[in-house]
């Protein structure tokens, strides 16, 4: 094959390539010829897309083989294989196909990516053939379960590989096309999970601990291939190495930890004056992809946003040609809107910047125009700082130049560009009416309120576990069975699943120490689902009230659950009288899991009728 230069993002990523294909090279791990037929499929359509939209000629073997890292390989191996090892069959027995047979085409595989959360990492992204999920529900090898409300956003159909841990779950989008696929290795089991800080690597990733051989205890077949490297066992289990790395993108933007209106700088540095499109790439957020499928017809194809953003932003570079200085080719331009706050910096006359209040800018950002997630905000109390946007001209060169603005947050430690727009209105007063479906925001239920919080000052500030499970229904009772670690036997009565119910939230109590206040020991997180409405209450840094449809008493009732009882795929817009809280456990380790409880108005009383753990 011919030398050719390539962009390319690979598990957030990027490299330009310049290979010589024809040279000898060291190749490791699951090689494409050694794929499955479906494998084969799922990347050489990628591949294929991905020339189409870039231009290249590069054949599907050579790129997997030389160019993707080992987290993305180990991640497309395992996920895959476990998908073509589970038959599926209906009530009957009669054959459903097989669980990779279920993806239409392959979208994006997540490996390492540092600092992501641990459902953004080990795991491959997918569009389902039509039709997939009846066949999910057809099916007796998976079983939909509780939504998802915190973890995989965008994604909150859940369905679960039944026959315990290891499990594939498959979070499917509203449209039944989109989802994300990843194996769970380790059981949510209460209340080990509760402090399991590590989840990021261990709970889907192949290579962590003795995952490999949980793997196949299920699905037999699958090889620790990459640790026979180079004839040596890695140093580590998550060291993620590629053969060929040339310039790849940074893990941080090339300024650094830099005040906003110095990382915008150098972002149009890098891009109009150095032209060094994969340095600029670094500043800019996955979010900011959704905006390119607001300008195209049609079905957008995810997996291709980050080249034809690359291409895009590589056409505005060679418009321009040869840029000396950035003051040559950019004038910052003025907006009317009084909501924004203009910011004094050096570099006013390049680029106006704004403090951006944070109403303003979720109706802005252009994954939330199309997406039931994120919290609205309100504009009675506006907040700013959590937000900037950088509003300018760009010359044109040799084709009519535009005016783009740039909205950043931060991710991490780093500001990044998560929206973008061309040619906004001048007077941006109406970008915050646009539509926007967010969860609805409400005032607190007092009595729900003050049920809550004197449960977890009970469990969590006076370790009086006594005191705290009087909270708890009879209804909670079967809850332990369903989350009860490995080894432990099953209650065989509701007195019997009482008492160690409460022993366990004893030794909760036990291990959370004597902290100050609830804030020391938890803190609340933002839900993602239409249905949820989200209280106002004064200790949201601790935990999260929210308001759920009566019938999720029903549905999240771990008997019915354990039953097999079945999620509709609608639910009555009827609330009041059941509501959730939502919480986790602080600890130096890192993320831990989301703890769930559902509450019932019981005889006049809030009572807790269900609790579960949702992990990432």
């Amino acid at each position: 094959m011919k030398k050719i230069v390539t962009l390319i993002i690979c598990a957030g990523a990027a490299l330009i390539l310049t290979p010589a294909f024809g040279q000898e090279t060291t190749e490791f791990g699951a090689v494409y010829d050694d794929m499955t037929a479906d494998q084969k499929r799922l990347i050489a359509d990628w591949v294929e897309r991905f020339n189409e939209v870039t231009g290249q000629d590069v054949e599907a073997g050579p790129f997997y083989d030389r160019f993707v890292r080992l987290s993305t390989k180990t991640t497309f191996d395992a996920v895959t294989h476990a998908l073509t090892n589970t038959p599926l069959t209906d009530a009957s027995g009669a054959s459903l196909g097989t669980a990779i047979g279920l993806l239409e085409r392959l979208e994006d595989v997540r490996g390492k990516v540092k600092g992501a959360s641990g459902d953004r990492q080990f795991r491959i992204y997918v569009v389902l053939k039509e039709g997939a999920v009846d066949i999910l529900n057809e099916s007796a090898e998976f079983k939909r379960g509780a939504d998802n409300t915190v973890f995989h956003k965008g994604y909150p159909m859940n369905y679960r590989a039944q026959g315990g841990v290891p499990s594939i779950q498959i979070s499917i989008a509203l449209d039944e096309r989109r989802a994300d696929v990843d194996v769970d290795y380790r059981s949510s089991s209460f209340p080990q999970a509760l402090f399991n800080g590590h989840l990021s690597a261990a709970n889907s990733d192949v290579r962590a601990g003795n995952n490999v051989v949980r793997h196949n205890g299920r699905w037999e077949g699958f090889t620790d291939w990459w640790h026979g490297l180079f004839g040596l066992r890695l140093a580590s289990d998550y060291e993620d190495i590629v053969i060929d790395d040339s310039l790849q993108f940074p893990d941080a933007p090339r300024a650094g930890k830099q005040t906003i209106e110095k990382m915008t700088r150098d972002f149009l540095d890098a891009w109009l004056v150095d032209g060094n499109i994969i340095e600029a790439m670094g500043y800019v957020s996955e979010r900011a992809y959704a905006c390119l499928e607001l300008t195209q017809e049609g079905p957008a194809d995810r997996g291709m946003a980050p080249f034809q953003l690359v291409m895009a932003m590589k056409e505005v570079k060679d418009a321009l040609g040869a840029v000396d200085d950035l003051e040559r080719r950019t004038l910052g331009v003025r907006l009317t809107d009084p909501t924004l706050k203009v910011v004094r910096q050096p570099h006013h006359a390049q680029f106006v910047l704004y403090s951006v209040p944070d109403d303003v800018a979720q109706s802005f950002e252009c994954a939330n125009r199309q997406t039931l997630s994120g919290r609205a905000v309100s504009r009675f109390h506006r907040q700013y700082g959590n937000y900037f946007a950088a509003v300018l001209y760009v010359d044109g060169g040799a084709s009519k130049g535009e005016t783009l603005a740039l909205l950043w947050a931060k991710e991490g430690d780093y500001w990044k560009i998560v929206s973008f727009e061309s040619e906004p209105e001048k007077d941006v007063t109406e970008l915050s009416e646009a539509p926007l479906v967010t969860l609805s925001r409400i005032d607190e239920d007092e009595s729900f309120s003050a049920a809550v919080g004197d449960f977890l000052s009970k469990w969590l500030v006076d370790r009086d576990a006594a005191s705290a499970f009087s909270y708890l229904s009879t209804e909670c009772y079967s809850c332990y069975n369903t989350l009860r670690a490995e080894g432990l036997t099953a209650a065989t009565s509701d007195e019997q699943a009482g008492r160690l119910i409460r022993e366990q939230m004893a030794l909760v109590s036990d291990a959370v120490g004597a902290p100050a206040s609830l804030e020391d020991v938890v803190e609340g997180v933002e839900p993602s689902h239409p249905m949820i409405r989200v209280m106002t209450h004064d200790d949201e840094s601790a935990y999260t009230l929210t308001s759920v449809p009566n019938v999720i008493r029903q549905l999240a009732n771990c008997s019915y659950r354990a039953s097999g009882g079945s999620i509709p795929d609608t639910m009555p817009a009827d609330y009041g009288d059941v509501a959730a809280t939502l919480f986790r456990f602080r600890t130096v380790s890192g993320e831990t899991p989301v703890y769930r409880l559902v509450w019932a108005r019981i005889g006049g009383e809030w009572k807790i009728t269900a609790y579960d753990i949702e992990d990432p």
